[in-house]
């Protein structure tokens, strides 16, 4: 269960954050469209950032499994709040890539039809 949980994605040296995501995303995309999505994010840097930030704090998933005594319903809670920091970073994202969708190239809206998010066991927890 440990590795399935906590093991670290096959992309875990690159950055995570919402920006760098974005850069990844916008490498794939015709030049105007790739400078569109940037400036996209930049008008929700700050959600972003915040929603990422929260995403990174429930580092209790981490830490209640070793807890003496182990406390299932603490676990749970914590894993919830996982989810819920999780999905509030995707809204953010997401309702960039929809903002920018009808300003793009259809050259440039192709990969953006392909792209999606790197898998994350927690995030994909069974409630």
């Amino acid at each position: 269960m440990r590795s399935y949980l906590f093991a670290p994605s096959p992309d875990f040296d690159r950055p995570r954050t919402a920006e760098a995501r974005i850069d990844r995303l916008a490498a794939t995309l015709p030049a105007a469209d790739a400078a569109a999505l940037r400036a996209e994010f930049a008008s929700e840097r700050l959600a972003a950032g915040s929603a990422r930030e929260a995403y990174d704090r429930v580092d209790q998933v981490k830490t209640l499994p070793r807890a003496e005594p182990f406390d299932l319903s603490a676990l749970r809670a914590a894993m919830a709040d996982a989810r819920a920091a999780r999905l509030a970073l995707d809204q953010v994202l997401q309702g960039v890539i929809a903002a920018i969708i009808p300003k793009m190239s259809p050259e440039g809206r192709g990969p953006l039809a392909e792209w999606r998010p790197p898998y994350h066991p927690v995030a994909n927890c069974p409630q």
